[in-house]
């Protein structure tokens, strides 16, 4: 492996840990600033799901648009219950499916939640050069092509350890 090879091999570590510590810390200070509970970047994400779901939506649902285990919706749920942020009930049209739907608190939380996290980045950015703030902004779209790519290694690699396991 070259120098350089081995620089951004380097890079890419620190860039993904960067992009954990910007989310972590944005959400900490949404937060602070209104007083909410504490979500987790997947809770949020299922929150917004469930929200996004016009008719609600069900764990295996979501499980599925968010590329989790069944186990692991079910404790990302159980703990939006908690908050009251979502809750469940019998499906009317087969009785045994549960549907998940968001509470006026679990809508009350998201749109602040949200909120607070554009005034602390707003922030932030008003701190920051124009240039900076414009290049960050610029990379946007490099950022979704990151994270097509990343997802199509990361289908690929799940594929591939289902082949293997099943051969096993």
């Amino acid at each position: 492996m070259t120098e350089e090879e081995q620089a951004l091999r380097m890079q890419s570590s620190q860039f993904a840990e960067m992009l954990e510590l910007v989310w972590r810390k944005a959400t900490l200070a949404s937060r602070s600033s209104g007083n909410l509970p504490a979500l987790t970047p997947s809770q949020a994400l299922a929150l917004r799901r469930v929200i996004s779901a016009e008719t609600g939506i069900t764990p295996t649902e979501l499980a599925s648009d968010m590329e989790l285990s069944r186990p692991g919706v079910s404790e990302l749920i159980g703990k939006l219950e908690e908050n009251g942020l979502v809750s469940r009930r019998r499906s009317e049209v087969d009785g045994r499916s549960m549907i998940l739907t968001p509470t006026e608190r679990g809508l009350y939380v998201f749109h602040h939640f949200r909120s607070g996290i554009d005034d602390a980045v707003n922030e932030a950015f008003s701190t920051m050069s124009r240039k900076d703030v414009k290049r960050l902004v610029g990379d946007l779209p490099a950022l979704a092509h990151l994270l097509d790519r990343l997802t199509g290694i990361a289908e690929r690699e799940e594929s591939a350890a289902g082949t293997r396991s099943n051969s096993a």
